[in-house]
C-alpha cells in the first residue's frame, strides 16, 4: 500500500502495478499541527506539519499500514516532507520530480524523464515491471471516474441544486481511500440518482442581488478540514 501526497502523482501507474494507493493527509486538528511542528519548522504550511503529525502521532490505521510515502515535489516543503518522514520516522520515500513551468518543451522532457525513473522504483519495490495493458486499463478507469465527478460537478453548479458542496466534498474525499472500482460505480449511482431527480438544464448564472456564486479553486482540502467550506455555505 502506497499513501501519496500532492498533484501530480500518476495514481494510475500505481493501480496498475497492483498496489493499493491511498492519499494521505488531515486538516482541521490543531493538535496534530502542534505535533508535526517538532519535527518540521514552523514555517512550513499548516497542511505540511499535520502531515508530518500523522506520522508522529502513529494512531492512523492508513499511516500505520502504508508501505511506500510517494510526494511530488510540487513545492519545496513536500520535498522537505519527504525527507522529515524518512529520517524521523524511517519511512521508505519516493518522490516525482516537478517542472516549474509544463509549457517548456525543456520541462515536459524532464517530467517525462522523472515519471520514467517513478515508475521504475514503482515496479523495484512490487517486484513485477508494469504492463501495458493494465496500465491502459488504469488510465481508462480514472479518466471515467473524473469524467463522471465532472457531471456531478454540472449538477452541483446549477442554482438549484439538489447535491450541496458539503455533499460533494464528502464525495470526493471517499474516493481518496475506495477502491477506485467501487469509487466508480458509486459515482455512476450517485450521478444516476442525481439525473432521476433533478433534470439536467443550462446553468443558470443569474441570480438575486442578495445572492452570490463563490467559485473555489487552490490547493487540496483536505479530510477533516471543513471551516471554508462551511463559512461559504452558511453565508446568509
Amino acid at each position: 500500500m502506497i499513501g501519496w501526497s500532492g498533484y501530480n502523482i500518476p495514481e494510475e501507474v500505481i493501480y496498475a502495478l497492483g498496489i493499493i494507493p491511498i492519499r494521505i493527509g488531515a486538516g482541521g486538528d490543531d493538535r496534530l499541527v502542534e505535533l508535526g511542528s517538532r519535527y518540521i519548522s514552523t514555517k512550513n504550511c499548516v497542511f505540511v506539519r499535520e502531515t508530518v503529525g500523522l506520522f508522529a502521532e502513529n494512531k492512523d490505521p492508513y499511516i500505520q499500514n502504508i508501505d511506500l510515502v510517494a510526494f511530488d515535489a510540487t513545492c519545496l516543503q513536500a520535498f522537505r516532507t519527504a525527507e522529515v518522514l524518512e529520517f524521523f520516522f524511517k519511512k521508505k520515500v519516493i518522490i516525482l520530480g516537478v517542472p516549474r513551468n509544463f509549457h517548456w518543451d525543456e520541462a515536459k522532457t524532464y517530467f517525462t524523464k522523472e515519471v520514467e525513473y517513478f515508475t521504475k522504483r514503482l515496479e523495484d519495490f512490487a517486484g513485477i515491471k508494469l504492463d501495458d495493458e493494465k496500465l491502459i486499463e488504469a488510465i481508462n478507469l480514472y479518466n471515467k471516474t473524473r469524467n463522471t465527478i465532472k457531471e456531478i460537478y454540472n449538477y452541483q453548479a446549477e442554482k438549484n441544486s439538489l447535491i450541496s458542496w458539503e455533499d460533494s466534498y464528502e464525495v470526493i474525499q471517499a474516493g481518496y481511500y475506495l477502491d477506485r472500482k467501487e469509487f466508480l460505480n458509486l459515482l455512476e449511482d450517485l450521478l444516476t440518482e442525481i439525473k432521476g431527480i433533478q433534470p439536467n438544464t443550462i446553468i443558470d448564472v443569474d441570480f438575486n442581488e442578495d445572492e452570490a456564486r463563490i467559485f473555489i479553486s487552490g490547493s487540496v482540502i483536505p479530510p477533516g478540514d471543513k471551516k471554508l467550506i462551511n463559512g461559504i455555505c452558511h453565508l446568509k
